[in-house]
């Protein structure tokens, strides 16, 4: 049986700590190559992250904190 989102993203980081430190890494590891990166892909960049964090949040957080 395949795991919800919610069970996925559970199993997968342990905590919201854990989600920022992975993003975190991703940008700084991309701004570590010491490339010439142009404005529209470092503003895709941001987008896409914010949307991951957003959509994680939303199938993992959201759950938790109504439960209380």
């Amino acid at each position: 049986m395949k795991p919800t989102m919610q069970q996925y993203w559970s199993l997968r980081f342990r905590s919201a700590v854990d989600i920022v430190k992975i993003a975190s890494e991703t940008i700084e590891g991309l701004f570590n190559m010491r490339l010439a990166l142009p404005v529209a892909l470092v503003r895709a960049l941001t987008e896409g992250l914010d949307e991951v964090l957003r959509k994680c949040v939303l199938t993992c957080f959201t759950p938790c904190l109504s439960a209380l």
